[in-house]
């Protein structure tokens, strides 16, 4: 298999494995001879084959690790613990991932394997694999900070997740090694030497977990992480509360030496004057006001700084502040509409301090300035809020009741019946003015009260039908909105209607535009078949014209050779030559000089002179064989350049049929290019066309569903306020009633009585007539006639006209306002007027003893109570 299908293959098999499987799901594939292979794989071609791995391990760890042999797991952390060090940041992560899934399942690996076999993380090859995890971390962030903002916290999870495996096992051991201590130098310094917030913020993160809440900072921790969080402070007081600073202050606060931050700068942050500025906050200022509540409560959890803080929070000047601003602000009324959430929970939290400051035993007491600090929190802090009750209406105490019990049954001694009958009568007159004045007033009161019941009710329910017109007119837009989104709606199928007409005509395009492709395809594989039998071609006749060229090269390499000995040989026949002409010149001096061996030398000379011809016999044939040789070579190589001519015309006339060729191929993969631009083009235009419709109806769905739902939920909800509107004013309405009905009997209860109390009067009156025509002396007017006195009638007649001038001044259209239709007319409050005036006497004149008329009279007035 090689590594294109190997690719694919694998593909498809971490497309079977990557998503959540239960152990009850067989899979069809090895997954020890597949994670093998990926191992394999993974060395090789890093990135596709890691990712898979990481996809498979993501969701089925808990699932496959447990089939795997503890060497082969040991091996592939290994390669993982490798691949940190990588400069790809895709591949860190990977690593990472798979890391970090196989540190989870360490525990369930751990148990279900035999007991006599140690787990992963805890044996001693675990153990330098994870020092080597954790000291490529290490080295990454003591260099260069490798994490995009992104995936910034799912980066973190992963390293805490490993970090936390590995400090339960090798953290001590690698910090005590040189590997460790050198590590966490270089950290600090990288700290100590960045300026950037970023940066320290992730070298403050991964120095608070390595060393978490267990362990001991070591003494070259406390002056830099002092040093952050001053620097910190002077960015609060600056108001520059960003995330990075607020964590990194977080971060290093724990391992701060609290005693060297400055303490003015922190109260600046509690109570700056600004925060009582802030009537109308700004979206910046809310996040500063929470901002600045959060370093609050990090100071409040920190009782260092509350015992720093206590000398300052508790002096006089801060405590006015305090309660200044306590005055200022909206913390006790909690349903006022100018009340702020930033600002109520920054006022919370340093009240909260302040009583954490309060409470704290361990800060001395002196520190704390009780009394003060304790007087503002009682008067300012622990108000409640209660509703306005109104006061009672409290009447004039009444006089003194007139009691009949206490007067005597008898005149005193002295004084005379007509007297005492009358004075008797007078208080019977108070008694019972008083009583009907206190009848009166109370029935006014009712009225009162019962006016504004009846205001305080129609209140609501004319704010509930003004809710009741909004509700509707609500229900009118809400109406006219479903109406117009479904006018919308319906465009926008049509939109769609259209968007699916062009999309099948895009994809009728398409598929012409394919067919076309394919056509062109086609005609190319046909191009590239005659282009590679004419390149076989141009090759054969290369490669002949090169044996050519090379027998040619041999054959005028062979010619040259022949030359080149027939001109040694003929150099050396010259040589002979000269030497025998030397020779014979020296013979012939001899011979002249000799001329006794003439005779024998002309023999030896004739013998030379035939050598002579012979020798330029030879020198002439060799002279002719060379020019015959030359002839020939020089027609050979004019044959060859003939045939070399050629083929060059022919190698040109290839040439420049490929080079149309190469040409005819480049148009046709331009042409290709851009129809797969164009389909590339049109296909993006088309998914764009579909996402867009898409989201339009979802879109249009959401709000269609949506307004459906504002429209339902607002109608119960009227409904329902309706209904309650209605129990409530209808219970009103009966208690009313009952009110009513009952000061109705009440009134009429009363009208009897008076009236009873009328009659007696009246009996009385008669009676004390009747004795007083015997008794009583007769006076001669100036008319002649005999009158009463006028002890007895002025007290009488003086009453009876305030009584009635005070009820007809009586206020009728009060209790006509407040009664129902049923209740008793205005009737029964007419004062009888003509029963109070002075009778005449008895004509009967019926004559009774006092005693008789007096003890009856007596016995009926205290049988009515009065």
């Amino acid at each position: 298999m090689n590594e294109i299908s190997f690719e694919k293959y694998s593909s498809v098999v971490v497309s079977l494995l990557g998503p959540p499987m239960t152990a009850e799901f067989v899979v069809p594939v090895s997954i020890s001879a597949f994670l093998e292979t990926l191992q394999q794989a993974i060395t090789s071609s890093e990135k596709p084959y890691l990712f898979f791995l990481a996809s498979v391990l993501r969701h089925n760890a808990a699932l496959y690790l447990p089939t795997v042999s503890q060497h082969q797991i040991y091996s592939l952390t290994t390669i993982l613990a490798g691949l940190l060090a990588s400069e790809d940041t895709g591949i860190v992560l990977a690593a990472l991932s798979c890391l970090a899934s196989i540190s989870e399942v360490e525990t369930s690996i751990s148990t279900k394997r035999l007991k006599n076999q140690q787990a992963l993380f805890t044996a001693e090859k675990g153990r330098k694999v994870l020092r080597l995890v954790l000291s490529t971390i290490s080295a990454q962030l003591s260099h260069d900070y490798r994490f995009d903002d992104e995936t910034y916290q799912r980066d973190v999870d992963m390293v805490t997740s490993i970090l936390r495996t590995i400090a339960k096992h090798t953290f001590q051991e690698w910090y005590q090694s040189r590997e460790g201590s050198n590590s966490l130098k270089r950290i600090l310094e990288k700290v100590e030497m960045q300026t950037e917030v970023e940066s320290t913020k992730t070298a403050c993160l991964y120095i608070s977990l390595i060393y978490g809440k267990g362990q001991l900072p070591p003494a070259d921790l406390q002056p830099v992480a002092t040093r952050i969080c001053a620097q910190a402070i002077d960015r609060f007081s600056k108001h520059n509360y960003s995330t990075n600073s607020l964590l990194t202050f977080e971060l290093m606060l724990p391992y701060s030496q609290i005693s060297e931050l400055n303490i003015s700068q922190l109260c600046n942050i509690l109570l700056h004057h600004e925060y009582f500025e802030l009537n109308s906050l700004k979206w910046d200022k809310c996040l500063q006001m929470s901002a600045r509540t959060r370093v609050v409560d990090l100071l409040r959890r920190n009782a260092d700084c509350r015992a720093l803080l206590a000398p300052v929070l508790c002096s006089q000047a801060c405590i006015r502040t305090i309660a200044h601003f306590v005055d200022c602000s909206d913390i006790l009324q909690p349903s006022s509409k100018s009340f702020n959430i930033e600002r109520r929970d920054l006022d919370r939290s340093i009240y909260k301090l302040l009583l954490s400051i309060q409470c704290d035993p361990n800060i001395p007491a002196n520190s704390k300035q009780t009394s003060t600090l304790s007087d503002v929190l009682i008067d300012k802090f622990s108000l409640t809020c209660g509703d306005i009750v109104e006061a009672e209406l409290n009447l004039p105490n009444p006089e003194q009741n007139i009691s009949l019990q206490e007067t005597s049954n008898t005149p005193h001694s002295g004084t005379s019946s007509h007297v005492w009958r009358a004075q008797l009568l007078n208080d019977l007159q108070k008694d019972a003015a008083y009583k009907h004045d206190q009848i009166v007033a109370k029935v006014d009161l009712i009225c009162r009260d019962l006016e504004r019941r009846a205001e305080i009710n129609e209140e609501p329910l004319r704010e509930s039908e003004k809710e009741l017109e909004k509700a509707r007119e609500m229900i009118g837009n809400l109406q006219r909105q479903l109406a117009e989104a479904s006018c919308e709606l319906q465009q926008r199928d049509m939109e769609n209607q259209h968007v699916f007409e062009e999309r099948t005509r895009f994809e009728n395009v398409i598929a012409s535009m394919i067919t076309e492709i394919e056509a062109g395809n086609n005609r190319i594989t046909d191009l590239e078949q005659v282009q590679a039998d004419k390149q076989n071609i141009i090759t054969a006749q290369n490669d002949r014209l090169k044996q050519t060229n090379i027998d040619l090269e041999h054959t005028r390499q062979l010619m040259y050779e022949t030359t080149q000995h027939h001109s040694l040989q003929m150099a050396k026949v010259k040589e002979e030559l000269e030497m025998e002409t030397g020779k014979h010149m020296e013979f012939m001096k001899n011979y002249l000089c000799k001329s006794d061996a003439l005779e024998v030398s002309r023999a030896e000379l004739e013998a030379m002179v035939e050598a002579k011809t012979q020798v330029e016999a030879t020198v002439a044939s060799l002279q002719k064989e060379l020019g015959t040789t030359k002839n020939s070579l020089r027609e050979e190589n004019e044959k060859h350049k003939e045939i070399v001519d050629g083929l060059v015309e022919q190698r040109n006339h290839h040439n420049s049929e490929l080079d149309a060729t190469r040409k005819l191929l480049d148009s046709l993969h331009n042409a290709m290019s851009q129809q797969n631009k164009l389909e590339g083009d049109l296909k993006t235009q088309l998914e764009n066309t579909k996402l867009f419709a898409d989201e339009q109806m979802a879109l249009l769905e959401e709000a269609h569903q949506a307004s459906l739902r504002t429209l339902n939920d607002e109608l119960q909800l009227n409904k329902s306020r309706g209904e309650e509107t209605v129990k409530v004013l209808q219970a009103e309405n009966i208690n009313l009633k009952a009110l009513l009905s009952k000061v109705r009997s009440s009134y009429e209860r009363r009208c009897q009585e008076f009236e009873k109390a009328q009659d007696l009067s009246k009996k009385l009156m008669a009676v004390m007539r009747g004795s007083n025509e015997d008794s009583t002396p007769q006076v001669d007017s100036p008319g002649g006639k005999h009158t009463f006195m006028n002890v007895t009638t002025t007290p009488k007649v003086v009453h009876a006209a305030k009584r009635a001038k005070e009820r007809d001044s009586f206020p009728l259209k009060h209790i006509r306002r407040a009664m129902s239709a049923d209740m008793t007319t205005d009737s029964d409050f007419e004062t009888p007027g003509k029963e109070n005036t002075v009778p005449a006497r008895n004509p009967r004149g019926s004559r009774k003893t006092f005693r008789k008329e007096d003890s009856m009279i007596l016995s009926e007035l205290s049988g009515l109570g009065l």
